[in-house]
């Protein structure tokens, strides 16, 4: 009986190690179903203009920005300036963000989305591993996907539901999931730290962006980042603000969350 007992719990504990939830924190996924919705704003910026139709396919985010607890599980260094496991982690290079992405993917036993070679970064987008979310696919969950009520920011019109910003952070990051989530059940999609995209910025690119599913320039020179963060100021936390910044940069405001195709 005894045997028995012990050869179950080694089986529970080989499952737990191959799924690699002993080691760490693995990411709680959201599903967004595929829809169409209005992206940018005529109102907005320049950068925001012109609004316009897209329509991009099912997928899956992460309820959170990546938190140092999943960063440490995979990668070598924690580059954040303020500390702590709950707390998204922060400073990363976009290219730093690429490869967590692929670790977290080679992990799961999953497919790598990204080929890294000399510093540069080519896609499959077929593959089904963890990767940064598109622009359109940022916006589009921010605004609660088909679940959406139109709110300024995600999952309200009164920024301090929902964001750690310039007016109640107390320059500082918060733990991740403190404040309410929109409508989808994602949190901190407005405030707390700015997020990569895999989005080259361009500077017509909404005047000549595919209807479906875009992915943003060929080439640039910047990387696309959404949702403001604890030290910017409201105007920067709406859903449709649109920041971009050096890929190589290291921001305490810069983290990022993950995406996946729907299996």
């Amino acid at each position: 009986m005894k045997k028995t007992k012990l050869f179950s719990a080694l089986l529970v504990l080989c499952a737990l190690l191959m799924t690699g939830s002993v080691y760490g924190e693995s990411p709680e996924m959201v599903t967004v179903e595929g829809g169409t919705f209005i992206m940018g704003s005529d109102e907005a910026g320049e950068r925001e203009r012109p609004a316009h139709t897209v329509t991009v396919s099912s997928f899956l985010m992460s309820a959170s920005e990546v938190t140092q607890n999943m960063w440490n599980d995979l990668m070598d260094e924690n580059p954040s300036r303020l500390k702590g496991e709950s707390l998204p982690v922060e400073r990363v290079t976009w290219l730093m963000a690429v490869e967590f992405c692929n670790r977290l993917s080679l992990k799961e036993g999953l497919e790598p989305v990204y080929i890294i070679n000399d510093g540069g970064v080519s896609v499959d987008w077929n593959k089904n591993g963890y990767r940064l979310p598109t622009e359109a696919e940022w916006e589009f969950a921010a605004k609660g996907g088909n679940k959406s009520g139109g709110f300024q920011y995600a999952g309200s019109d009164s920024i301090d539901e929902v964001a750690w910003h310039k007016e109640n952070s107390r320059f500082k990051t918060h733990p991740v999931k403190e404040k309410k989530p929109n409508e989808l059940g994602l949190f901190d999609m407005s405030g707390n730290v700015y997020e990569w995209c895999w989005d080259w910025f361009g500077e017509s690119y909404f005047a000549d962006s595919p209807d479906e599913d875009p992915k943003g320039p060929e080439t640039g020179e910047r990387k696309i980042l959404r949702g403001g963060c604890w030290y910017s100021e409201a105007k920067h936390s709406v859903i449709g603000a649109r920041v971009h910044a050096d890929p190589n940069g290291q921001g305490a405001n810069v983290g990022f969350r993950l995406c996946r195709n729907l299996p």
